[in-house]
């Protein structure tokens, strides 16, 4: 009988908790749910921060400061080694849409290889 109580009390406390997470946390919500919840909770002063570059974490929302400084315009800059490919007014004179898109691949490639190396 013991047991039983317990569990039950588990399952509930469980319940509870599952309860009072908010929409935006839960991976289990639609995306577009999640975005506008979160947009609800924070303050205009904590939504004009997120445009800028170095944003600063927000606690109570449990969102991390972070610094995304890389438009990868032409290439992965500012993060280490990269390669470097021409100005965008200089690829747009290539009119090669498929040249294009590949360096639009290797860019991407290098990028996540920057924020999520593979291990070894």
């Amino acid at each position: 009988m013991k047991k039983y109580f317990v569990i039950c009390f588990l399952i509930c406390f469980a319940a509870r908790l599952s309860a009072q997470l908010p929409a935006y946390l839960n991976p289990a919500s639609p995306l577009e749910t999640r975005v506008q919840d979160l947009l609800k909770q924070m303050t205009l002063e904590e939504k004009a921060y997120q445009i800028n570059n170095t944003s600063p974490a927000i606690t109570r929302l449990q969102i991390p400061a972070y610094n995304w400084w890389n438009e990868a315009l032409h290439g992965v800059a500012r993060a280490g080694l990269a390669t470097s490919f021409p100005q965008p007014i200089g690829l747009a004179a290539t009119f090669n849409d498929a040249a294009i898109y590949k360096m639009g691949v290797m860019i991407s490639d290098e990028a996540k290889g920057k924020v999520s190396p593979v291990s070894a």
